[in-house]
């Protein structure tokens, strides 16, 4: 499942972004948008479901690995994806919690109970604010990086 969201008024960032080097533009995004879904991936992780059994639950019948309630709750971290000089992928994974679809989408056997797509929405708002928090240092400290870089100093 892939959600794409669309952000308006980013067409001058953009122009004066091109004109960075390309290695600090995606090294300062890629800091800014991994802090961006920090609030996502909180919020998955408060809605995941947990197993109310106590005890690990056997993965198959001839397996003796069982896995403690919270497993998918302790599956979910941030990735980052491939980067081109023009876009940055970023996501959440659910490590090796390979059901998870199953919790939010269902099946023909167990209804859909939803945890993905109401965090989401939820926390839509959060990640956008820790991002605008996050890109102006992540910048500067890129910018001061590469005036060093090439031996001079920024005016502070």
């Amino acid at each position: 499942m892939k959600t794409f969201v669309h952000i308006r008024g980013l067409k001058e960032i953009a122009a004066v972004l091109r004109e960075l080097p390309a290695d600090l533009v995606k090294s300062s995004f890629a800091s800014a948008l991994r802090s961006g879904l920090l609030p996502v991936q909180n919020e998955i992780q408060a809605r995941a479901p947990v197993r109310s059994e106590p005890g690990p639950k056997r993965l198959s019948k001839k397996s003796s690995k069982g896995r403690l309630p919270g497993y998918l709750r302790a599956s979910v971290a941030r990735k980052r994806g491939k980067a081109t000089p023009h876009s940055m992928t970023v996501g959440i994974t659910f490590r090796k919690a390979w059901y998870w679809f199953l919790q939010e989408f269902g099946s023909s056997r167990q209804p859909a109970r939803p945890f993905v797509r109401p965090a989401l929405a939820s926390s839509a708002d959060r990640a956008f604010a820790a991002f605008a928090r996050a890109i102006q240092p992540a910048m500067k400290r890129s910018v001061d990086r590469l005036a060093r870089k090439h031996g001079s100093r920024r005016a502070r």
